[in-house]
């Protein structure tokens, strides 16, 4: 249901999740979690992370790392490599490889036949998992750009160039607009208060905050 919310094209559909905040980073580490649940939401999410994985940000995900998310390393690695592949960013990845570890050889999908030796997903074969190589389609797993922008503020203000905290705040503020504690909206939003502080007193200055709301 996040997938769909961010703008996956899933059956399941994202149902009531857009009413509250959702971090995008959160939604990153979570998903080295399930990525050997289902095959189409795999193909679904790695689309997705080729297309989107440009707004995430490396080091507030690093900040998150440390403070203890639970995380399938080989997979994270698998994620980082497919990124540093896909997008512009790719000196920005490194300060996340100090969390990547190998894993003992497994399938990604146990319920599967193990790929051919041919088809194995080379991306995922280096940090120990046996999976195949995905045909992503944007067409077919992902909502057009412009219906995701219109129904998801928290990639909409990224996607406009924002600085990650300001576009964080805006987001967060546009599904939350009668929290105003900084110290609430930074933690919520994992960003250092200082960060968000700064941004909310530049809105609150401009008067814009009000027109989120």
């Amino acid at each position: 249901m996040k997938l769909c919310y961010f703008g996956g094209n899933l059956n399941s559909g994202a149902g009531k999740l857009g009413q509250v905040y959702l971090d995008l980073e959160d939604f990153f580490l979570e998903a080295t979690l399930h990525m050997g649940e289902e095959p189409r939401v795999t193909q679904c999410f790695l689309t997705w992370l080729v297309k989107y994985g440009i707004i995430l940000s490396p080091s507030k995900i690093r900040r998150l790392l440390k403070e203890g998310r639970t995380v399938n390393h080989a997979v994270l690695g698998a994620f980082i490599d497919i990124l540093e592949a896909n997008n512009r960013q790719k000196k920005h990845w490194k300060i996340i490889r100090r969390f990547v570890h190998k894993a003992s050889s497994y399938l990604l999908f146990s319920q599967l036949p193990a790929p051919l030796p041919s088809k194995v997903n080379p991306f995922f074969r280096k940090y120990g998992v046996l999976t195949y190589t995905f045909q992503l389609d944007e067409s077919k797993y992902l909502q057009p750009a412009h219906a995701t922008f219109q129904s998801c503020p928290e990639i909409r203000y990224r996607a406009m160039g924002m600085g990650i905290p300001a576009a964080d705040l805006r987001s967060f503020y546009e599904k939350h607009p009668d929290i105003h504690s900084v110290y609430e909206i930074a933690k919520r939003t994992h960003h250092p208060r200082t960060s968000i502080y700064l941004s909310y007193r530049l809105f609150e200055d401009l008067g814009s905050l009000s027109r989120v709301a």
